[in-house]
């Protein structure tokens, strides 16, 4: 098994505590975790007791589509150790540090039974993130690349465009990965993927919307009859109506 304890014992889950009664989301691993690359041989990444985890770091609107706990938790709390440690890391050391844990987290997934067009859909979009974590300025700029190309694409087809407008997507998207080298295959994945990044963003607003309106009838009723206010947000005991 590629997930096991640290003396080599077979992993018998994850054992998860509340951080505190403010961090709704957060959780503390109690027992270390240690995970062994399988394509890698005697390369291993370890989570330690201790470590403060959200598990996988998705959008509540979007907990419908993608959930952040399941068989994605082991590997997100791998990462999330991954992440912290290469945010204390002098910025080329973290910048290569947090990469490669990006890549385990991608191998970890699917090692775990997750399909691997999700498991590439999480991975880029960790892969979005360290750019705007590491490299903010270069991270916008991929995202406002990407919505253009998707912007254009989508003008293209409903426009009917001629054929020199699909050779200059081409030449955009092939000059987009040449620029990017090392992450050419996150760029093609972020291009490639951009109809499921579309379809995950118009489920997450017409979430947001129903929440919305929830929040709102919730809010009256406790106006009415009195007791906490609602939030818009998954709650839970001890910090709903904070």
């Amino acid at each position: 098994m590629p997930f096991h304890g640290p003396d080599g014992e077979p992993f018998d889950g994850l054992h998860l505590r509340e951080w505190g009664p403010d961090d709704w989301n957060a959780f503390r691993l109690e027992r270390t975790v240690v995970y062994t690359h399988p394509r890698w041989p005697g390369q291993t990444f370890e989570a330690p007791a201790g470590t403060r985890t959200d598990l996988a770091s998705v959008p509540w609107p979007v907990w419908g589509v993608i959930a952040p706990l399941g068989r994605q938790a082991r590997a997100a709390v791998l990462h999330d150790h991954g992440s912290a440690l290469a945010r204390t890391d002098p910025p080329a050391q973290g910048w290569e540090r947090r990469r490669t844990i990006d890549d385990v987290f991608r191998v970890a997934l699917e090692e775990t039974g997750v399909s691997r067009l999700r498991a590439h859909v999480m991975w880029a979009a960790v892969g979005v993130g360290r750019y705007v974590e590491h490299r903010t300025a270069v991270g916008v700029l991929l995202i406002a690349f990407v919505v253009a190309w998707w912007a254009a694409l989508v003008w293209g087809v409903v426009a009917g465009a001629s054929w020199p407008v699909w050779v200059g997507l081409a030449a955009a998207a092939g000059l987009a990965c040449l620029i990017a080298r090392r992450d050419a295959a996150l760029v093609a994945s972020l291009l490639a993927l951009g109809w499921l990044y579309a379809l995950l963003a118009a489920a997450a607003l017409v979430t947001l919307a129903v929440q919305v309106v929830v929040w709102a009838v919730a809010w009256v009723v406790s106006l009415v009859l009195g007791g906490p206010r609602p939030v818009i947000r998954p709650t839970r005991v001890g910090v709903a109506g904070r």
